[in-house]
């Protein structure tokens, strides 16, 4: 099972980076050429960052045992 857990957490730190970058492209875009960005786009990859980003965390307290109380 750890082998799985792995793969899922390289996953999930390249989605986060992935949209990471996305946002922080569409924010610049935004400063840079007005709304002609959608924010709809931009506030669906906000939720997918946060996604990718709070399911890594949650996978590797997962792994190593150590439970937050």
């Amino acid at each position: 099972m750890l082998p799985i857990q792995t793969l899922a957490i390289i996953l999930c730190v390249i989605g986060t980076m992935a949209n990471g970058s996305l946002l922080a492209l569409l924010v610049y875009a935004r400063q840079k050429f007005g709304n002609n960005v959608s924010s709809f786009i931009a506030n669906q990859s906000a939720m997918d960052l946060f996604s990718c980003f709070s399911r890594s965390i949650t996978l590797a307290v997962g792994m190593t045992k150590a439970y937050i109380i």
